[in-house]
């Protein structure tokens, strides 16, 4: 059965944040069958070139808690997204650098992806979009996780775990499924073929610093102490609307996922949380 594992990190102190990271994916049962050895793509959010205190991009001791927990499974751990605009190897190290992702480089030995190649797949299982391109890396790997950031956005109203993997689009061609696709109902289910074909085996969204209004790079910095993960995302990310007090209704990326089956409300209140310490003031919220 699928779970949702919640635990309380009031604010990024390095240790406290890799002990939560840790104390959070324990509570995810399907990491046990990740195989020693693996290839894994940590795919974090790196929409641009911000400082993590920004609260733009997914905070690095974050990341580090993630791809730490997957060295200790004898994992071989990549971390890498594909930004807005142009998608060069300069422009990536520059943005490694700003968004503090060099530092978990070198204090961990994982590889940071400066591949930009990209390729076209066909996924048959698609309901909406057949043909796609993505940046080649995400399919050259044993498994791929999301690493999110909770917060508001301008189309969407909300970004989170299946948003998160719009990164897996190469830079500039982003701007043409954006064009496309101006419908946020049609760019969710873009959104949903894009997720359900890369399949990451787990999702961990960054909620202890999130972003309200103007998102998902110009809104305000909003504290709610929490680390959140999941293998399903549709779930984790239904979740994470209710911490942050957004109607469900008002999410296109959920309500297509309920349209499609992805997630069913009447499977919400069956779903086991795994809740470390939560904030009180969170607590109404989880209770269904």
């Amino acid at each position: 059965m699928d779970m949702v594992s919640i635990v309380k990190c009031i604010e990024y102190d390095y240790n406290e944040v890799l002990n939560s990271v840790k104390k959070c994916l324990d509570g995810i049962e399907g990491i046990k069958k990740i195989e020693k050895g693996s290839r894994v793509l940590v795919k974090t959010n790196l929409l641009k070139k911000n400082k993590p205190e920004d609260g733009v991009t997914t905070h690095p001791y974050i990341v580090e808690g993630v791809v730490r927990y997957l060295q200790d499974l004898d994992c071989q751990v990549i971390v890498g997204d594909s930004p807005g605009g142009p998608l060069t190897k300069r422009i990536l190290k520059g943005i490694y650098e700003t968004s503090g992702l060099i530092g978990v480089q070198e204090r961990t030995g994982c590889e940071l992806n400066y591949d930009v190649d990209s390729k076209d797949i066909y996924n048959e299982n698609a309901e909406f979009v057949k043909h796609m391109k993505i940046v080649k890396a995400f399919d050259e790997v044993d498994y791929v996780v999301s690493c999110a950031k909770l917060k508001t956005h301008g189309m969407m109203t909300y970004t989170g775990a299946v948003k998160n993997l719009f990164g897996v689009i190469p830079g500039v061609t982003k701007a043409d499924y954006h064009l496309k696709m101006n419908d946020s109902n049609n760019f969710a289910n873009m959104l949903l073929d894009i997720c359900e074909y890369i399949n990451p085996v787990f999702f961990i969204i960054d909620a202890i610093e999130c972003m309200e209004g103007n998102g998902p790079s110009s809104g305000d910095i909003r504290k709610v102490g929490l680390i959140m993960a999941s293998e399903n995302p549709y779930l984790l990310d239904y979740f994470a609307v209710k911490v942050a007090g957004i109607d469900y209704k008002l999410v296109p990326t959920i309500t297509e996922s309920l349209k499609r089956n992805l997630l069913k409300i009447s499977d919400i209140e069956k779903i086991p949380l795994n809740i470390g310490v939560m904030a009180s003031n969170h607590l109404n919220y989880l209770t269904l």
